[in-house]
């Protein structure tokens, strides 16, 4: 149970015990203990920030209707791993999925693409989102600039 895992995360150690850790998470969400979940996934991010924890923090928010809190957190891993392609796309669908924002989201990815011009996959992303958003002709130049 919950107290066989934890003990053997914290005989083991936090970072060797990735695996048994997002288990407990599972267990946690079974029991509804959404503080400890958050607990939790905040401490996954301090420890592996490469990872994409922060989306499933920021869908533990959007599901608790702290939706400020979840852009927060999302902005804050761009902000900690700017590397990280998928933490910018998960900032990005945010921003048009859940925020209802669609042109913020491609600012954002333009933002990206700037900041970021060798990562072929920001345009590729921003190709999509133009298709999704019936810009096909934007699309298909985003495409062939590459």
């Amino acid at each position: 149970g919950l107290a066989d895992l934890t003990a053997s995360i914290e005989r083991i150690g936090p970072k060797n015990a990735k695996a048994l850790r997002q288990a407990r998470i599972t267990t946690l969400a079974q029991l509804e203990r959404a503080d400890e979940i958050e607990a939790e996934l905040k401490s996954l991010i301090a420890d592996f920030p490469q990872e994409d924890y922060a989306s499933r923090l920021a869908a533990l928010y959007v599901a608790q209707k702290r939706v400020d809190d979840a852009e927060k957190v999302l902005q804050e891993a761009v902000v900690q791993n700017p590397d990280n392609t998928a933490a910018k796309l998960a900032l990005a669908q945010f921003q048009a999925r859940f925020l209802k924002q669609p042109a913020v989201a491609e600012q954002t990815l333009k933002k990206f693409i700037a900041e970021e011009p060798d990562n072929l996959q920001l345009p590729v992303i921003l190709g999509t989102f133009y298709e999704a958003s019936n810009r096909r002709d934007e699309a298909i130049g985003m495409y062939r600039a590459l």
